[in-house]
């Protein structure tokens, strides 16, 4: 799995949003149509894109030299663009710096390059850095070198390699010596979840300004390797009116984490209902009841087909009467005026049918997962009326929801997140392996935390109740949803990490609070 750093290189991706009076810190991600932008809006504000150039090319020769400081010989593989512009003044940094460097060009003589990466070939060719026809690299033996540099193309390409171009990405695959992508890794789409097609698979991906949007995305983000972004000179205003998507981080998560009132009650830490729990799948409410808790919840109450079932004695239990009169009986319940409720896991299918009459009982905030997601498109009307729902669809039932090919979906999880969350009015949670959030108004998050460990019965059911607990508190419920998702992730990882591929479910839920303090999150507010 990629390693997506935050660190003191990706501020520039950042931005400070004021919510509830507090600041919030987001890293962005971009698309190559964005980074079209950010680029032609910088070079207006006046700064001289060859100077960008510039940026990127020593910003990637420093990534390279702290990465693997024994280096002693690189190979530089450039193509006509400005990716290949940024290689070839990466080139003359890493000569000026001691290296022997040789150049493969697929293009020798840059009839169509900007005039910026014509001036850098000339610079680097001033440097007598030995140049090479990249048919030489075809035919010949793989060159021996420490590094193997792609700066072939960059974020925009929008189809597959085909020629030429394609056999030089067949061979650099097959070298044992790293690779290091500029920008991104050749092959890839910028903001596509699958490669295009023949690909480079990097050990190392050198991102330009700001985070590439399939650098986040499965199965995209295996081509990338290990991940760093780094500033080469746009000014922040800039990037950041050009992203609608953020990258959870863990900063993200601690900024909008729920905190007690020092002098809180049970009641102020938010109040949960969970109605589901089938008498074949009662585990299923009981483990988002007790994620609930884990997670902050102050009081959490379940209705259920066998409430008897719950061994938690921390849980209220309520048995249901009849699955005709559901909504009433959630309307009696005294601790059914939660504040926020949810509704599904463990779901029968008979009581299905009785979710859109729960949404029109109020306006409490609602997490829809599991078996409340199978009244399809007609909930969507219930869900537009009611406006607080978050939905948690997995690839399967999304492809349900939407109507859609799940293929279609995995090639375009953001796109089908936004669709559906559009479609119900709702925040949309689209879980895998890289996790969506979408909501109505266009705002996208994506969080890449995680374990394989994860895939198993009942996680779905964890981050229910984390959810629905997050939910409770909060005045903004896709912030909440995202930095839940990003709790859940981080959450497994520190279960995988300790149990392996033989986590269950159960062990999420007891590594909540773990969790919590080693992002340094005490959860109290003066």
């Amino acid at each position: 799995m990629p390693i997506l750093k935050t660190s003191p290189s990706t501020t520039q991706t950042m931005r400070t949003t004021n919510t509830g009076g507090k600041l919030k810190l987001l890293m962005k991600l971009y698309t190559g149509q964005d980074m079209k932008m950010v680029d032609k809006k910088a070079i207006e504000t006046g700064i001289p894109s060859i100077v960008l150039m510039e940026n990127a090319g020593r910003s990637i020769a420093d990534d390279l030299l702290k990465r693997w400081p024994t280096t002693k010989n690189v190979v530089i593989l450039c193509g006509n663009g400005n990716n290949g512009g940024d290689g070839y003044v990466a080139a003359r940094h890493l000569k000026e710096s001691g290296l022997d460097v040789t150049i493969f060009e697929t293009d020798n003589k840059l009839t169509n390059a900007s005039k910026d990466t014509q001036a850098a070939r000339t610079s680097a060719r001033a440097h007598r850095i030995p140049f090479r026809n990249i048919a030489t690299f075809l035919s010949g033996p793989m060159p021996s070198t420490d590094v193997f540099v792609d700066s072939l193309l960059g974020s925009g390409l929008s189809r597959p390699l085909e020629g030429q171009l394609a056999e030089i990405v067949i061979k650099i695959n097959t070298t044992d010596q790293p690779v290091l992508s500029v920008d991104i890794p050749t092959g890839v789409g910028a903001d596509q979840a699958q490669p295009l097609g023949v690909h480079v698979r990097a050990t190392r991906t050198v991102q330009l300004a700001g985070a590439k949007l399939a650098s986040a995305l499965f199965p995209a983000r295996a081509a990338f390797g290990e991940i760093s972004t780094v500033p080469i000179g746009i000014p922040n205003d800039v990037l950041h009116r050009y992203s609608t998507t953020d990258l959870v981080t863990r900063q993200y998560i601690q900024d909008n984490a729920p905190r007690r009132l020092r002098s809180g009650h049970k009641y102020s830490a938010g109040t949960v209902l969970v109605i589901g729990g089938s008498t074949q799948y009662s585990g299923a409410a009981e483990l988002a009841a007790r994620s609930a808790l884990r997670a902050g919840s102050g009081l959490v109450s379940v209705l259920a087909e066998d409430p008897q079932a719950a061994t938690w004695p921390d849980i209220i239990r309520y048995k249901w009467k009849s699955s005709k009169v559901l909504a009433q009986q959630v309307a009696s319940i005294k601790n059914a005026k939660s504040h926020a409720r949810v509704i599904g896991p463990g779901l029968d299918s008979k009581l299905a049918n009785q979710v859109p009459s729960i949404l029109a009982l109020d306006k409490t905030p609602t997490v829809l997962d599991a078996g409340a997601l199978q009244p399809g498109h007609e909930l969507s009307k219930a869900t537009k009326r009611h406006g607080a729902c978050v939905l948690t669809p997995h690839l399967g039932e999304a492809s349900f929801l939407l109507g859609s090919d799940i293929s279609e979906i995995i090639d375009d999880p953001v796109g089908a997140a936004s669709e559906m969350a559009k479609e119900y009015s709702a925040v949309l949670v689209l879980k895998g392996a890289t996790t969506v959030i979408a909501s109505p108004k266009e705002r996208i998050a994506i969080s890449t935390f995680g374990h394989p460990g994860m895939a198993t019965a009942g996680t779905g059911d964890v981050l229910a109740g984390l959810l629905g607990a997050w939910l409770a508190t909060s005045t903004d419920p896709f912030i909440s949803s995202s930095a839940a998702v990003g709790m859940h992730g981080i959450t497994g990882e520190i279960a995988g990490n300790e149990k392996g591929v033989g986590m269950i479910a159960s062990d999420l839920v007891e590594s909540l609070p773990t969790s919590r303090q080693k992002l340094h999150m005490i959860g109290f507010a003066r």
